[in-house]
């Protein structure tokens, strides 16, 4: 009756006890008895799993499926996704096509940086398959995929710019981003993203906090 395992959970491990809580599912986080955080400590993110009966073991998978499968990770594009920024790999194509717009470049930009990109997505076209995408993180989001989690596309770069890549990437479920009024960074996408996900309902990876 006393027969328990240990899951590791990383950063997830107090999220995924409030979420096995809702389910009525009994789990312990052992991260509460390291303070400070220390993630070179063996308990660090770990949460411990009674050995019950059948049914209860069913119950756990079923929470531990769920959670993998509604708990988003939202990734970003510019410096993460790609090794590098969508503004400037269409400025630089936009100046090249048409020098003569580099003119209008600092009435845009002094409407605001979302109104920028906006205007210059709006007069040059990427193509996306040329991008210097970054492969192994490519293939980290292939394996998330796979798990079943659902994975959102979060950047500052222009809705015009960010949908073909996920189109081209084909794993996103959503795409945020920035649309000509909102730039979508720093301060502004963290709000946008608690608004949408809630304040612990996702997790961020990115060349930048949030």
């Amino acid at each position: 009756a006393g027969n328990a395992v240990l899951l590791s959970m990383g950063i997830l491990a107090g999220k995924f006890c409030d979420f096995c809580r809702e389910e009525k599912v009994l789990v312990r986080n052992r991260s509460k008895q390291v303070f400070p955080p220390d993630e070179s400590d063996p308990m660090w993110g770990r949460i411990r799993v009674s050995i019950g009966t059948d049914a209860e073991q069913e119950l756990f998978l079923a929470a531990l499926d769920k959670f993998q499968k509604s708990y988003g990770i939202i990734f970003d594009l510019d410096g993460t996704l790609i090794r590098s920024d969508m503004l400037w790999e269409s400025l630089v194509r936009l100046l090249r096509h048409n020098p003569f717009t580099a003119l209008l470049v600092p009435f845009w930009w002094m409407r605001g940086r979302a109104c920028l990109k906006q205007q210059i997505a709006r007069r040059v076209t990427v193509d996306v398959t040329t991008l210097p995408y970054h492969q192994p993180f490519l293939a980290y989001l292939r394996e998330l995929k796979q798990q079943g989690r659902p994975l959102i596309l979060a950047t500052a770069s222009d809705q015009v710019m960010a949908d073909p890549v996920a189109r081209h990437v084909g794993l996103f479920d959503e795409v945020l981003a920035s649309n000509g009024e909102r730039n979508l960074r720093a301060a502004t996408k963290r709000q946008a993203l608690t608004e949408k996900y809630g304040e612990r309902g996702f997790d961020y990876a990115g060349n930048s906090s949030v």
